[in-house]
């Protein structure tokens, strides 16, 4: 009986067995949360995570905000994030400072604005995808900057 207090002890602390909601490794849902626009109410974002990418959205059914994070580690990481450009239905601009060969362009979805960042930190691609309404003369200059500042987030901790 001891034995078996002791194992679930240990279990237990070690994170073995645990009734918490996963979270997403890159990024937290804060943060997620105030580059889709909502501020304050974390209820209000729905998020869904698995081993290599997590989601989030707000919730609403008018709303379409979206973030979406995927990462893969593999050795043809470079050939990924040329895959990903392929998609861009604008010209990629090249950011600086976030990751390996790192881009921002304009992609198709329902919303009236998309954006993707895609690059590579070491052995792993990454892609990130904001949907969201943005007002404004320059929103796909607003719009990619929120992207690249959640790819700045990614890429911190892929590090």
């Amino acid at each position: 009986m001891k034995s078996t207090a002791t194992l679930l002890l240990l279990l237990l602390s070690a994170g073995g067995v645990t009734s918490a909601a996963a979270q997403c490794p890159w990024i937290n849902k804060a943060t997620a949360g105030g580059l889709l626009g909502v501020h304050g109410d974390l209820h209000a974002i729905a998020s869904t995570v698995t081993a290599n990418s997590c989601s989030f959205e707000a919730d609403g059914s008018r709303r379409m905000e979206r973030l979406l994070i995927h990462v893969s580690a593999s050795q043809q990481s470079s050939q990924l994030v040329r895959l990903y450009e392929k998609d861009c239905t604008s010209a990629p601009v090249w950011l600086s400072g976030i990751g390996n060969e790192a881009f921002a362009c304009g992609v198709r979805s329902r919303a009236p604005h998309a954006e993707r960042v895609a690059g590579q930190v070491r052995d792993r691609a990454f892609e990130i995808e904001l949907v969201r309404r943005v007002a404004g003369v320059n929103a796909e200059k607003k719009l990619q900057a929120l992207a690249a500042s959640a790819a700045g987030q990614v890429v911190g901790n892929l590090y």
